[in-house]
């Protein structure tokens, strides 16, 4: 619900700015770490709420958030600054029955199953070759997300 409020109020927030300024507009999703997601209003971003879940689609670009994954949101006429390292996505995943499959990773890489609400529900190491085989046959119906260093997989376990 707090979620809600928040894409509310920077929503509202993003209309009144829409006549006033002749400025670029940009609307910013804020991370923990201090990284960001920036959306010019040039481009037209359109934000959906779905559940606890939120979707950016920009420019041909469709991106999901979760409640917990982002800080807050922003509407600026300024581009974040400060220095955010960016990782640049290597590897691949894919879902096979009752098992996720990775590959490209990091030898020893640590693999996280988190569920919706954040709590670790069980961690893995990528073998020397890249890849890890995450069973999911065991955990029980719900949301959950599988974060490696370089790639974010969010399933729905029925």
């Amino acid at each position: 619900m707090m979620i809600r409020k928040k894409l509310i109020a920077a929503m509202m927030l993003m209309l009144s700015f829409c006549g006033i300024s002749a400025a670029p507009l940009y609307f910013i999703a804020w991370f923990p770490d201090g990284s960001t997601s920036v959306f010019p209003f040039a481009d037209h971003p359109l934000v959906r709420v779905e559940g606890e879940n939120f979707k950016v689609e920009s420019a041909g670009v469709a991106i999901e958030y979760t409640a917990a994954t982002v800080h807050k949101f922003t509407i600026s006429e300024n581009l974040p600054t400060g220095k955010v390292e960016k990782v640049e996505e290597q590897g691949s995943v894919r879902h096979a029955g009752d098992e996720v499959l990775f590959s490209g990773l990091r030898a020893g890489g640590l693999i996280g199953v988190y569920g919706i609400n954040g709590v670790l529900e069980a961690s893995y190491r990528a073998f020397d070759d890249g890849t890890c085989a995450v069973p999911i046959g065991n955990l029980p119906t719900g949301m959950y997300i599988i974060k490696t260093e370089t790639i974010t997989y969010k399933f729905i376990k029925r």
